[in-house]
């Protein structure tokens, strides 16, 4: 995984989250996620990125955790649900 440099197993392609975002600058940015289902990956990991959080909670508290681009949700819980991949696009006004 990139962002965790950390060596992982893909075990399924769960979808593609398309995003559009203002920064906090005003700047417009369009995100592009691939999203898969990986094994292998330590618990204890620290993002190399510096703007990127990781934390691992069990999915049914996946509700209950702040998470961000926000439709990223609604891409975890389609795979979950009907186990095929999903391609979700959507604008967003949020600013990140």
């Amino acid at each position: 995984m990139e962002e965790l440099g950390a060596e992982c197993r893909i075990r399924d392609f769960i979808g593609v989250l398309e995003y559009m975002f203002t920064d906090r600058h005003g700047r417009d940015h369009h995100g592009i996620e691939l999203v898969f289902d990986v094994e292998g990956v330590p618990l204890d990991v620290e993002s190399r990125e510096p703007d990127i959080e990781f934390t691992w909670c069990p999915l049914d508290k996946l509700r209950e955790k702040p998470l961000l681009p926000e439709p990223m949700r609604g891409v975890i819980e389609s795979w979950l649900k009907h186990r095929r991949p999903v391609h979700v696009y959507q604008k967003q006004s949020k600013v990140y």
